[in-house]
C-alpha cells in the first residue's frame, strides 16, 4: 500500500509541475523548462528558479535511483558530490545546445542530458 501511495503522489505532484503556469492546458515543454532557468539570474529564489530547480532535481533522483525504464539498460555513473547547482547547468547546456527539441516535454529532455552526461564508459 505504501508503495502505491508513493507512486501516485509522484504522479500528483508531477501534474502540479506541468500545471504550475496556472494554464492546465499548458504542456511543460524543454521552452519552458528553459524560460524558467533564464529567471534563476535575476530572481534565483522566485517561483520559477525553483520550478525548474525542484523538476531537475526529482527527475534526476528517479533516474539515478534507477526508476526511469532508460537506467535500466544505461549505468550512469555520478560522484557522490553532486549538487542541484550542477545538474541545474547540465541540463540547461543540453537546452542551449538542443533548440531544435526545446517543443519536447521537459521531462525527455532532462533524462537525455543526465544520461548522456553520467553514463558510464563501456
Amino acid at each position: 500500500m505504501f508503495v502505491k501511495i508513493k507512486r501516485y503522489s509522484f504522479v500528483i505532484a508531477f501534474s502540479f509541475l506541468i500545471c504550475a503556469s496556472g494554464h492546465a492546458d499548458e504542456i511543460y515543454t524543454g521552452r519552458l523548462l528553459l524560460e524558467d532557468f533564464s529567471t534563476c539570474e535575476s530572481d534565483p529564489k522566485g517561483y520559477r528558479c525553483g520550478r525548474a530547480a525542484v523538476f531537475v532535481k526529482g527527475y534526476a533522483k528517479r533516474l539515478f535511483q534507477g526508476r526511469v525504464s532508460a537506467t535500466q539498460t544505461k549505468k550512469l555513473c555520478m560522484s557522490t558530490n553532486v549538487g542541484v547547482a550542477q545538474l541545474n547547468e547540465i541540463v540547461m547546456a543540453f537546452l542551449d545546445s538542443s533548440e531544435k527539441r526545446l517543443h519536447e516535454l521537459a521531462f525527455w529532455l532532462v533524462k537525455d542530458a543526465l544520461i548522456d552526461h553520467f553514463q558510464c564508459e563501456k
